[in-house]
């Protein structure tokens, strides 16, 4: 209805309101590797140069310039696939000369330039957020958390200064680098950099000899998580530190469908922090006393996936000592 009486057919197609795709906010979602927010349109395509990118960065044994090269090798290799649009082909040429200086500054670290190369990184991004091509942001994000590692590590060796009274790079204001690296206003959390407010504490799962576990929610997935935590002083009263840095070294370089899977590992001044996949059915010593026995066929299939977790630990050079009910989680895996 217009102001005083249906508007006229002729005028109504003026007063229609624009619905077309350059006007509507693209629907995002999480991505469970890197999680970022990326368009839906862009799911496939980003999947894929993500996943290629993560591979290139999960060696531990890598050097942060190792794992550069191996992005950069990875950037030439769609550059020269040559279905690339020109503002795309443009950036990702940006994207190598900012990583070869990244690659330098890892070898002779200066300050100045490490902000420069940040905040290059950091307008790459921008300017690609809603590219119809998501490489570009794919590659850059993983770059830029590699250097952010790599740099904040060098500042805080060096003696420079320690995390909390770092500086943050130009435009920043007061807040400090440990900010900058690990806090929201970035939008870069990625796999294997977390903090505890990185998630909400659901409900207590079980209280071990050496912590507690928590069923938590991963805040920016939704993701369902067990997450451990020690508390340092108990380790060294007890003179278990070195024993504790041996499980989460074997926990991060385990990958095996039979042993439980870490996926961060961080602390705060009182405690370490584990956070590993959660299985909905507890462990094997609940689950006997819930059901009194197992039938063979289920004994059968325990017992066989506990050998295979095994038989893959100790081909990493690695013995559990203490296989029990109790360490063993259903569907089954290795803890």
């Amino acid at each position: 209805m217009g102001a005083y009486g249906p508007v006229p057919l002729a005028q109504r197609a003026e007063c229609e309101i624009d619905l077309t795709l350059d006007t509507i906010t693209p629907v995002r979602l999480v991505c469970r590797i890197c999680e970022n927010q990326i368009r839906v349109d862009q799911v496939e395509e980003h999947n894929a140069h993500c996943k290629i990118a993560a591979e290139c960065c999960s060696d531990p044994k890598r050097t942060t310039p190792q794992k550069l090269e191996l992005l950069m090798n990875a950037v030439t290799a769609c550059i020269q696939s040559q279905n690339r649009d020109d503002y795309t082909l443009h950036y990702l040429r940006v994207l190598l000369g900012i990583t070869q200086k990244g690659i330098e500054c890892c070898a002779n670290f200066n300050r100045s330039v490490c902000e420069d190369i940040m905040d290059h990184l950091k307008l790459v991004i921008d300017r690609n957020l809603n590219n119809t091509d998501p490489t570009v942001s794919a590659y850059a994000n993983r770059i830029r958390l590699l250097l952010k590692r790599d740099f904040m590590l060098k500042l805080t060796d060096s003696g420079m200064c320690t995390p909390r009274s770092i500086r943050t790079p130009r435009g920043k204001g007061n807040a400090t680098l440990d900010e900058y690296v690990h806090g929201e206003e970035d939008n870069l959390t990625m796999a294997s950099v977390a903090r505890i407010d990185d998630f909400e504490i659901i409900k207590p799962i079980s209280r071990g000899a050496f912590g507690r576990v928590w069923l938590v929610r991963k805040r920016a997935t939704g993701d369902l998580f067990a997450m451990k935590a020690v508390k340092k002083s108990d380790m060294i009263d007890k003179n278990l530190v070195n024993q504790v840095i041996i499980e989460r070294n074997i926990m991060a370089a385990s990958r095996n469908p039979y042993v439980v899977t870490l996926f961060y590992a961080f602390q705060n001044q009182r405690y370490l922090f584990y956070v590993m996949e959660y299985l909905y059915g507890g462990d094997c010593s609940s689950l006997l006393e819930s059901i009194g026995c197992f039938t063979e066929e289920m004994a059968r299939v325990y017992i066989a996936e506990t050998v295979m977790a095994l038989e893959y630990l100790h081909s990493l050079g690695i013995v559990h000592r203490d296989v029990k009910p109790g360490m063993c989680a259903c569907y089954l895996h290795l803890s």
